[in-house]
């Protein structure tokens, strides 16, 4: 609005306007502006002409009456009105319009090339993911077979353990009655 040199802002013009008709003017009833402008300087344009518009609509006077709302009644009659003008769609607009909503070839060609693509990456995961799969089994079987092997070390390294623990007691019993003979 700044730039193309208006003295008055398009007051007539805003829809805001057009929904606020019924306070507008009113002698008992004052009207505020709200502007949000933005302190960053790449917005530093925009708000110049916020607070511009701003001033300008400060300075507007506005008469009682000047935006009279439509009656109901009024509004509903010329809604009607022009219902009544539109046509309904013949034979050869509505051909023209199905053939506008069918898909070209091309684009279904396109689509279909793009979902076989698709469908061929996914074959590729799934075959990489039973892979990857089958690994991972293999792997834990090898580790389950592992840990029984150890189990089975351990218990007969247990086993040899006590039996050499018992060695040692029945020798140490040996030597005790020997010095105790002795």
């Amino acid at each position: 609005m700044a730039r193309r040199g208006s003295s008055r802002p398009p007051l007539r013009d805003a829809k805001l306007t057009r929904l606020l008709s019924g306070a507008l003017g009113a002698d008992p009833i004052r009207t505020h502006l709200l502007l949000l402008a933005s302190t960053s300087r790449e917005h530093a344009e925009v708000t110049a002409e916020v607070l511009s518009f701003g001033g300008l609509a400060r300075l507007a006077k506005l008469r009682p009456q000047v935006y009279e709302p439509t009656a109901p009644r009024a509004l509903c009659s010329q809604l009607q009105a022009d219902l009544a003008t539109i046509e309904t769609p013949g034979d050869e607009t509505r051909a023209e319009m199905l053939d506008q909503m069918t898909p070209r070839q091309a684009h279904l060609d396109k689509l279909a090339q793009a979902s076989n693509t698709l469908h061929s990456k996914l074959a590729a995961a799934e075959t990489l993911l039973k892979g990857a799969r089958s690994s991972f089994d293999n792997k834990l079987h090898m580790l389950s077979q592992l840990q029984e092997d150890a189990q089975r070390r351990e218990g007969a390294a247990a086993a040899e353990n006590d039996a050499l623990r018992e060695q040692v007691l029945v020798r140490v019993r040996v030597r005790v009655r020997v010095r105790v003979k002795g």
